[in-house]
């Protein structure tokens, strides 16, 4: 089940990453940032409602919008953000069309590590693809999706490297019948721009 290995990564990352003293918060610049990931995703007859196959490449344009406060203590410090993403894919299997979509995420990065900070999101928002996915029947799309990732942070901040894992759900929420899901695993690497 594609939710639960999100969970089991989720912990190990946080588990494998030492505990050190997170930074002075009056010296920690919050700004919005803006990001560039890219990669694959695949879906698998069997996950949720899917009976078909999809294979991705993506593109996500994303702005990070964190608050200035942080929550919890020790391993548990966290700030929370708003994610929003412009997600542009392109599916090449079972058809080839593309995708664009926007979603909207909460997301929680732990910040008890300076160089390594692991963060989990969660949203959704709508789509649309031109793809003539069996068992799909609408051009307009609803997503959610839920994702573990780290965000690796050398001495320069703006050199941040990005990587995740996503569960990515696409369904037309009903519009037409058939509605079958395309529920699919996304692996994304990213930075700043």
């Amino acid at each position: 089940m594609p939710k639960k290995q999100l969970v089991t990564i989720f912990f190990w990352l946080f588990v494998l990453i030492p505990v050190e003293a997170p930074a002075d918060e009056a010296k920690v610049e919050i700004e919005n940032r803006y990001l560039v990931f890219a990669g694959a995703g695949f879906s698998k007859d069997g996950w949720g409602n899917t009976h078909q196959q999809v294979e991705t490449l993506d593109l996500v344009f994303r702005q990070d919008r964190p608050q200035q406060r942080t929550r919890g203590k020790g391993r548990w410090i966290n700030r929370k953000s708003v994610f929003i993403e412009v997600p542009l894919s392109w599916i090449y299997s079972p058809d080839r069309a593309a995708f664009v979509g926007f979603t909207m995420n909460v997301a929680w990065q732990f910040l008890y590590h300076s160089g390594r900070q692991p963060y989990l999101f969660v949203g959704g928002g709508p789509g649309y693809t031109r793809a003539e996915i069996p068992g799909t029947s609408s051009h307009i799309k609803g997503t959610y999706q839920l994702g573990v990732g780290i965000e690796f942070k050398p001495q320069a901040p703006s050199r941040s490297l990005f990587m995740e894992l996503r569960y990515h759900h696409m369904s037309n929420g009903g519009l037409k019948e058939p509605n079958d899901s395309v529920n699919s695993m996304k692996l994304l690497v990213g930075t700043r721009f």
